[in-house]
């Protein structure tokens, strides 16, 4: 049985604060949840669409690039920006790929992290782990919601 929330943290993990995403995916899988699948993975990529079709709730986690002092939560929707590449892929792109190949898509968000470090190196800055911890507090109410 598939389970009914997604949650995806993205980013490189080698430089610094990109790796924000993932950080908040590896500390939701480690709650064990059952009704959570938890990815932690560099980009987003077209083969997420199966997988997205098939939940009721996604929610993208990444590092910002603009300047940010909080998490900005963001509801999402399709959107169809044109071709998807493996380098360019975005959570309403995805959303619109399920949506088209098969046939749903769930509701989803997507939390910004902040973050000002992209420097090589796998330690986050102050600021990110500020945002890691915001962002887990805000997956946690999302899930509720949800449940």
């Amino acid at each position: 049985m598939t389970k009914p929330i997604l949650l995806i943290g993205y980013g490189n993990d080698l430089r610094s604060d990109d790796g924000a995403g993932r950080k908040v995916a590896d500390s939701v899988a480690a709650w064990g949840l059952s009704q959570v699948e938890t990815r932690s993975l560099h980009q987003l990529t077209p083969d997420l669409a199966p997988a997205l079709s098939e939940v009721d709730l996604a929610i993208f986690v990444d590092a910002g690039a603009q300047p940010l002092k909080q998490v900005q939560v963001h509801a999402l929707a399709p959107e169809d920006s044109g071709a998807t590449t493996t380098h360019s892929a975005n959570p309403g792109r995805l959303l619109f790929l399920a949506q088209t190949l098969y046939g749903r898509h769930p509701k989803a968000y997507w939390l910004v992290l902040p973050a000002e470090n992209f420097e090589l190196g796998e330690t986050v800055s102050a600021l990110a782990q500020r945002g890691i911890d915001e962002a887990l507090n805000k997956v946690r109410e999302l899930i509720a919601t949800t449940s």
